[in-house]
């Protein structure tokens, strides 16, 4: 790519770019695939329905899928219908990942079971649930309240991954501890490679408040992902010191890690 603002590296500043954003330009040594291009779209589709078929897979998850076309994505949904008309479950699910912590509807924008998305990452429900039961920054009845409307915020049929922790963030537990006060906070180099700076908490109410968000995730609607190492109250900070190796064994933990 080149010319214009958005020619030169480096393209942060033009993720939500019109022209930009859907062209994938994040850095300069990953060369995006031109979904535009009609012979690159089908290939990309049909490749899904081959790797769907030959290893039995029933879902996918979509990395940023504001940032590729939408004729790929309902393409892909027109695909998978087609070719898996009786999908165990009664659907092949597709859920996206569109980065916003406060914007639900831009997450809506891509949510359609029947064509598009049958949900995304329920980021707002991240950042809620962290101010609610880890930092104590929204009370417990004024998160019930907005968990009754978010329930009723998307399409028909839409069923939302929800989440307390994942590889783009540091791990939960930090948050849960009040080490990290904004419920927001991404990975960035000071807290991705300090290792020494995000170690085990060894009192009991890091934990307690990790079971209170795990029940909150676990008892409500969605489909709940658990990040490794979460069920366990893993440490680490941002990315890559968020993927430390995983703990098996018992003797290794602390006492609040084994309750936990």
């Amino acid at each position: 790519f080149g010319g214009g603002a958005c020619g030169n590296w480096p393209l942060t500043s033009c993720w939500d770019n019109d022209y930009w954003t859907t062209r994938c330009a994040f850095t300069s040594y990953l060369p995006p695939l031109d979904f535009y291009n009609s012979t690159v779209r089908d290939w990309s589709v049909n490749d899904a329905i081959w790797w769907a078929r030959e290893f039995n897979i029933d879902g996918y998850r979509l990395d940023a899928i504001k940032h590729v076309p939408l004729d790929w994505l309902t393409e892909l949904r027109d695909a998978l219908d087609a070719q898996f008309s009786d999908p165990w479950g009664d659907r092949f699910y597709l859920v996206g990942e569109t980065f916003a912590y406060d914007n639900q509807g831009l997450i809506a924008d891509f949510i359609e079971p029947e064509e598009m998305l049958d949900g995304q990452f329920d980021f707002p429900f991240k950042a809620r649930l962290c101010e609610a039961v880890f930092s104590g920054a929204m009370a417990m009845n004024e998160f019930s309240t907005w968990m009754h409307s978010n329930d009723r915020f998307y399409p028909e049929g839409t069923i939302m991954t929800t989440w307390i922790g994942n590889h783009d963030i540091p791990r939960a537990i930090h948050f849960a501890s009040r080490q990290i006060g904004d419920c927001r906070q991404g990975s960035n180099t000071g807290n991705g490679w300090n290792a020494a700076s995000y170690t085990q908490p060894t009192t009991a109410e890091p934990y307690e408040r990790m079971e209170v968000a795990f029940a909150v995730m676990m008892t409500n609607p969605g489909i709940p992902l658990i990040y490794y190492g979460d069920e366990i109250g893993m440490a680490g900070g941002g990315d890559p010191d968020n993927r430390r190796m995983m703990v098996f064994d018992d003797a290794s933990l602390n006492s609040h890690q084994r309750a936990l």
